[in-house]
């Protein structure tokens, strides 16, 4: 969670707050749904966000739903969750828009110079993949290879093998 103060006339923003606690939706039931104890925790930590936005008198909360949310057959019941406990609306974003928002935020972090440049976002759920020029539109993808899964499918001990 990130709280900024938007300067309009610019356009740029001021970093107020942020914080930051890792959910891991995407550690599902085997059925693909999410976990009840999981949704309970990520509604916990909603509030808690929505409280420090509110001590800092914000005036919109943007908030999104990514890949574990997306693929989740319960995905859409959770967000209906959210919104009728919190009153609080989670936007379910596609991965091209997920790798958009990306790329938007890395743009307001770094300076490319108009060279050329690939980013990379390993992500829970999803990995998004950004190519840009500096001058075009750049090319977004998202796919299903994430840390989630891969430590799924590889890891089997921890700590990690060597064999």
């Amino acid at each position: 969670m990130v709280v900024v103060k938007i300067d309009p006339t610019l356009p740029a923003f001021t970093i107020i707050d942020r914080d930051q606690e890792t959910v891991r939706l995407g550690n599902c039931e085997p059925t693909g749904n999410l976990k009840a104890e999981t949704m309970d925790r990520a509604i916990a930590t909603l509030k808690r966000f929505q409280k420090i936005a509110s001590s800092a008198n914000v005036e919109q909360i943007v908030a999104v739903a990514t890949s574990a949310v997306r693929e989740a057959p319960n995905g859409k019941a959770f967000l209906n969750k959210i919104a009728q406990e919190l009153d609080l609306y989670v936007n379910l974003i596609s991965g091209k828009e997920e790798a958009r928002r990306i790329y938007l935020g890395m743009l307001s972090a770094m300076e490319f110079h108009n060279k050329p440049h690939i980013i990379i976002d390993i992500g829970g759920g999803s990995t998004e993949l950004i190519l840009g020029d500096g001058s075009n539109l750049p090319t977004l993808n998202s796919t299903k290879v994430d840390a989630v899964r891969l430590t799924k499918e590889f890891i089997s001990t921890d700590p990690i093998s060597k064999t």
